[in-house]
């Protein structure tokens, strides 16, 4: 039994309008047989911050040979590139805007080309609609099993958008870093890794300082403390989280995505 090919759908189209539905048109005029999963559809417009974050925490849980299209697009129409990059064991189709980023950084990366063979999209391609006319057919045309050379020259990663990836730094004895994101029930992720945190701490104490926070530890799970009370965790992605049992942390700390957090171990000498 032959198995269906994968597209996932990764946009700040919302749903309120035609696009999404369009998209999925396109795809399975020209790839019937394709299995097509929604990421969201709803990250901030134009945020590609966002979009590349999510779909980093997303894709590693698909089969192999997934195509993943990701259209967050402030530049469509412009001077600015279509990708494919194919890295580890998936197919990205999108925009060259950084969208792309940890894809292009990633140790598995195997080739990047420029989509630009037109034989591939659809016959009329609008300058406000690229994810219809020019990507949804091309991850199609991928679905239906043509090669990514296919697609248009390779390009080199140094001829790609990278976004600026802020990594967590540490001076002395302090760990830097800061809120990435914030999901809907108000939980705060930071760019500091279980990893880099526990390499840091290496078993001294601490002190978590964000905002008009400070926190000395890091809880199990969000039971441990009162309703409303704040606490530090490590999310699904181990990823340190700063959080509110059972309310609204960002809300209710007055923290958002860029806040600075830092992690000081008292016994630094």
């Amino acid at each position: 039994m032959s198995i269906e090919p994968i597209i996932t759908l990764t946009t700040d189209f919302g749903l309120n309008d035609e696009y999404v539905a369009v998209l999925k048109g396109v795809i399975l005029t020209l790839a019937p047989r394709t299995r097509i999963i929604d990421i969201t559809h709803n990250l901030p417009p134009r945020d590609i911050h966002a979009a590349s974050r999510i779909l980093e925490r997303s894709c590693p849980f698909f089969p192999e040979n997934t195509i993943h299209l990701a259209i967050v697009d402030p530049g469509v129409g412009g001077k600015r590139k279509i990708l494919s990059v194919w890295s580890g064991s998936f197919l990205f189709i999108g925009p060259d805007n950084g969208i792309l980023t940890p894809f292009l950084l990633s140790e598995d990366l195997k080739a990047i080309h420029k989509i630009s063979n037109n034989a591939l999209f659809l016959k009329k391609v609008s300058k406000s609609f690229h994810g219809r006319d020019i990507m949804a057919p091309v991850a199609a045309h991928l679905a239906m099993g043509i090669p990514p050379c296919d697609l248009g020259p390779a390009l080199k990663r140094e001829e790609c958008v990278l976004l600026d990836m802020s990594r967590p730094h540490i001076e002395k004895n302090t760990l830097t870093g800061k809120i990435i994101s914030t999901d809907r029930f108000g939980n705060l992720c930071t760019n500091i890794s279980r990893t880099i945190f526990r390499q840091f701490t290496s078993k001294k104490q601490f002190i978590i300082t964000v905002g008009s926070l400070t926190l000395n530890s890091v809880s199990n799970t969000y039971e441990e403390h009162d309703h409303g009370q704040p606490l530090a965790i490590f999310d699904s992605h181990d990823m340190l989280e700063i959080a509110a049992s059972g309310g609204d942390g960002a809300e209710k700390f007055s923290l958002s995505p860029g806040s600075v957090i830092t992690i000081t171990i008292s016994d630094y000498s």
